[in-house]
Formats: structure tokens, C-alpha cells, sequence
């Protein structure tokens, strides 16, 4: 990637990696610089103490971009910052460019010159440009896990579920839809059907003798339940996911298919088969994105 701030954006040929018709075909390369702009991006929300929807807004972007130009096309901090710059104005929260970027690269308002600052913002800038043509000026993105776990917390409501089972699932839900923006998933699939998919996945594995109950939710049509071949593709990808980085569903019917995936793919390729499960942990925000990667 290019490194000089004068110059962010540079030509490559366009990549997106994804399998038709939408489930991405995952690389090692892919999951390193997602889970890297995850990070930046979760680190950035934390410090100047933005909403979620900053977040998961930010990384829409990132794989809006990425699909569109490939994994080379921007220096990757130069990026993830310009997402979550751009998603914070679209969630109205103020915040200044300069602020946001002396955090992102981890620079020293005492001793930075000047100059450097205004390279750096203006990268942003630059990037910014091309960020919102990709997306074509369509900055808004909705994000119904709310009404997900809502609807969850009716049943409970109505006697169908027991309070223990509601944050079982609740938890786990909510878990496994914030981990999926590490793929992207978030834009090969409406952000319905992956929450239904999401609750299906967590329901049928945790609790199966509440399939039944469930039955209301996903046969409404606003739930957007995908028939049996995207649903085994949309789940599939978020195992591929939790394997890869060694998460725990908070499920054990999952966690022990999934750990069992992740020794396996150990055995078969080493070390570079799964990331260290400190990549997502809610670190002190006194640690820059820079120092967090190094240490990894």
C-alpha cells in the first residue's frame, strides 16, 4: 500500500473477490486488512466516543470501496479513517478532521509539523471524494438488529421465552452480527436477511425447542428469510469468520464446531491460519490502531 501521504489513492486493477452471486470468496489478505480496519475504525468510535451505527456505517463503506477498487486502491489507515470521518457526518456527530486523524496515525500535537497534519487530512479528503462517488452519494445505511432483538424481547414478553434464554440468544445475536462486518456480508445481503439469518442460526443451534416460537418471526415477510442455499451460504461465511479469528459464538453447540474447525485448519497451515483473538478485544483507548497491529 502506498505509504506517502500525498498520494493515498493510487491505479490497480480492480478486485473485488467476491463468488457470484454474493457470498465473497474470503482470502487471508481480505481478512487481514478488514479485521485491521475494524480495528482502526473501533478505535477511533471508542476514543471520540461515537455511536455504534459510526461503526458499522464506516465499515459498510470500507467493503463499498474495497469492492469497487480493489484492496490496494488506498493506503489502508488512510481509509478506514476517511470511512468512519465521512460515516460520523452522515450520523451528524461533530468531529474534527484533524483530531481524528492525529488519533488515527497515532501523531504528537507537540512535535508534529504542520505540514505532515495538512498531508494527512488532505489524503483524507482526497479519499473522501472517491468514497463518495463509489457509493453514489448514498450515504444512509439501516441497521435492524434492533428490531431483531426486539422482536426476541416480545416473545419474552409473551411467556414464550424465559428470561435466561432471551439474553442467551439477545447476547449471541448481537455478537455474531457486529463480528459479520469483518466480512462483507453487509453488502452482498440485505441487513434484514442477515439478521434473520443471524437469529435463525443462533435459535436452531442454542435453543432447537424453540424453533417453534420463533416460527412468527422469520415467516413474516419483512424478515426476509432466505431460502435453504443462502442461508447455508450466509452461515457458512460466519463460521468461516469466528474460525478464522478465533471467536466464540457464545454458544457452546457452535463454539465446539467451531473450535474443532479452528484446530483443524491449525494442523493444515500453522500459524496463519487464524488470528490471535486479542485483534478484537476492547483494548484501552489509550493504545493507538499502530501500536494495537504491531503488537499482534
Amino acid at each position: 500500500m502506498s505509504s506517502s501521504p500525498s498520494s493515498p489513492v493510487h491505479s490497480s486493477p480492480a478486485s473485488t473477490g467476491f463468488a457470484a452471486p454474493y457470498l465473497p470468496s474470503f482470502t487471508r489478505r481480505y481478512f487481514r486488512l478488514s479485521q485491521s480496519a475494524f480495528v482502526i475504525s473501533d478505535y477511533l468510535v471508542r476514543k471520540f466516543r461515537l455511536t455504534e451505527s459510526v461503526l458499522l456505517t464506516s465499515l459498510c463503506y470500507w467493503h463499498e470501496f474495497v469492492a469497487a477498487h480493489g484492496l490496494r486502491k488506498a493506503n489502508e489507515i488512510v481509509l478506514a479513517t476517511t470511512c468512519v470521518f465521512l460515516a460520523a457526518k452522515v450520523e451528524h456527530a461533530h468531529i474534527r478532521l484533524a483530531r481524528l486523524v492525529e488519533a488515527a496515525f497515532d501523531l504528537d500535537v507537540n512535535t508534529t509539523a504542520p505540514a505532515e497534519l495538512e498531508q494527512w487530512c488532505r489524503a483524507v479528503l482526497d479519499v473522501e471524494l472517491v468514497l463518495c462517488d463509489t457509493i453514489g452519494f448514498d450515504f444512509v445505511r439501516i441497521f435492524p438488529l434492533a428490531d431483531t432483538l426486539r422482536s426476541v424481547q416480545t416473545l419474552a414478553e409473551a411467556g414464550q421465552l424465559q428470561d435466561a434464554a432471551r439474553q442467551e440468544i439477545g447476547t449471541a445475536v448481537r455478537r455474531v452480527f457486529l463480528f459479520s462486518f469483518v466480512t462483507p456480508l453487509c453488502i452482498k445481503v440485505s441487513m434484514q436477511r442477515l439478521c434473520t439469518s443471524i437469529l435463525y442460526m443462533i435459535v436452531t443451534a442454542a435453543r432447537r425447542e424453540l424453533v417453534t416460537a420463533f416460527q412468527s418471526i422469520w415467516s413474516a415477510p419483512e424478515a426476509e428469510f432466505p431460502d435453504e442455499a443462502e442461508l447455508e451460504g450466509i452461515t457458512a461465511v460466519l463460521m468461516d469468520v469466528f474460525a478464522y479469528l478465533h471467536k466464540k459464538f457464545g454458544v457452546p453447540a457452535l463454539d465446539d464446531v467451531n473450535e474443532a474447525r479452528y484446530k483443524r485448519c491449525r494442523s493444515q497451515h500453522g500459524n496463519d491460519a487464524g488470528v490471535a483473538s486479542s485483534v478484537f478485544s476492547s483494548a484501552s483507548a489509550d493504545f493507538t490502531p499502530l501500536m494495537k497491529m504491531s503488537e499482534q
